[in-house]
């Protein structure tokens, strides 16, 4: 357990500062907030900046929870069914490989580079089996073809872009 400052002000701009307290699990911080007054909040951190933004109250069980972006490409998944939704997230509504390369085939100029692109693809799935060891979240970088994010059930931060999200416990006597 420590404490983080928190900004009421924009960008970053420290404003009307507070403390919030964050922990290594999260169960630690559930079972902070059952016997405590106050509220479990998600905060977020730009890199270089020092003090934390609010970005509202957290209802969830698990950092799995996150409403999913327009623009993230993720799966929530287990060890048990990961193969099949790493599938699902490369090559998507396609039923079998040959659909896929034959799509793919338009921009292929040879064999050699259709043998490339299910190397790849096989790597890909392969990684993200090997992740989800656990059930997780996990946040596919799309244009560079690579796992970018992995969210763990018990984990109360991740970064994501330039962006640091921490879950944390607001006290009541902390907040204006």
């Amino acid at each position: 357990m420590q404490t983080v400052e928190v900004t009421q002000g924009q960008n970053g701009y420290p404003q009307g500062i507070y403390e919030a307290i964050v922990f290594d699990s999260i169960e630690e911080l559930k079972e902070h907030a059952e016997t405590n007054s106050g509220y479990m909040a998600m905060l977020r951190r730009r890199d270089g900046w020092h003090f934390f933004e609010n970005r509202g109250k957290f209802y969830g069980k698990s950092l799995l929870d996150l409403p999913q972006s327009e623009t993230e490409f993720s799966l929530t998944t287990k060890p048990e069914t990961a193969k099949e939704d790493a599938w699902n997230l490369i090559v998507g509504n396609y039923e079998n490989i040959g659909q896929y390369l034959a799509d793919c085939w338009v921009s292929v100029k040879d064999i050699s580079e259709a043998i490339s692109i299910l190397e790849n693809l096989q790597k890909r799935i392969d990684e993200i089996v090997e992740i989800a060891d656990q059930p997780c979240r996990i946040i596919f970088d799309w244009n560079n073809q690579v796992v970018d994010t992995v969210l763990r059930l018990e984990s109360t931060s991740y970064s994501y872009d330039v962006w640091t999200y921490q879950l944390a416990f607001i006290p009541d006597a902390d907040y204006n």
